[in-house]
């Protein structure tokens, strides 16, 4: 549940740390398909998309459609095989 979400939040997080706007804590997608950081000492934190979900323009969360938790559906893709560069 909340594919579409977490992927919102990975990408969001993929591109401040492109632009220089945060160093910490780097998100990455596991081969399970989630999405968790580190801490400096190596410690695994999975990432959980808000209960509330995540408020985004309608353009921008468009581009999320194709996941699950999208609009709330249970249906969709998830996150296992997405790479980086997707």
């Amino acid at each position: 549940m909340g594919a579409a979400a977490l992927y919102y939040m990975y990408k969001k997080n993929q591109e401040a740390r492109q632009a220089g706007k945060t160093s910490e804590p780097q998100y990455y997608l596991s081969k399970n398909g989630r999405v968790y950081y580190r801490e400096r000492g190596g410690r695994v934190h999975w990432v959980t998309p808000p209960a509330g979900g995540v408020q985004v323009s309608p353009a921008e969360a468009s581009q999320y459609e194709q996941y699950q938790g999208y609009e709330g559906r249970d249906s969709g893709r998830d996150l296992i095989g997405i790479t980086s560069t997707q």
